[in-house]
């Protein structure tokens, strides 16, 4: 995982809440970083 530069968020897990959080962030023009179990 290579990542550079600040976000405006970081979601961790990509559950039934952490998927949707990310997804409605995104969707508001914020920067997000979606962290979760492999």
């Amino acid at each position: 995982m290579t990542t550079s530069g600040a976000v405006d968020a970081v979601v961790i897990g990509g559950g039934p809440n952490g998927l949707p959080a990310a997804i409605t962030l995104a969707r508001g023009d914020r920067s997000v970083t979606l962290l979760r179990k492999e």
